[in-house]
């Protein structure tokens, strides 16, 4: 590929060699050379890859238990009151509280 048929750019040497490999710009590369220091304890102003993962997974496992806290509470929560049965008296519970008092 000649510097004209591509706009003025170029292929790399590194990736003319190897078309498989990737190019990646400087930011990622720099931002993989932090990473790499913290996994190696080098750096602590971030997670290591095990941290993270860790996290991911702590992360995870806390929004299946809020659905699952979610779910339960929509079950066992109790619906609106039913109204009364026609024809049935209700029940006092007067005889509850007099007995709670003696």
């Amino acid at each position: 590929m000649n510097v004209a048929a591509n706009g003025g750019g170029g292929v790399s040497p590194e990736l003319a060699k190897n078309p498989h490999r990737r190019a990646y710009s400087a930011p990622v590369r720099a931002g993989a050379v932090r990473q790499a220091e913290a996994d190696a304890g080098e750096r602590d102003d971030r997670l290591t890859t095990a941290e993270h993962g860790e996290l991911k997974q702590l992360r995870t496992e806390a929004a299946e238990s809020r659905r699952a806290h979610e779910i339960l509470t929509a079950v066992i929560s109790p619906g609106p009151a039913l109204p009364p049965v026609a024809g049935r008296q209700q029940r006092s519970r007067s005889h509850c509280r007099s007995a709670s008092r003696a």
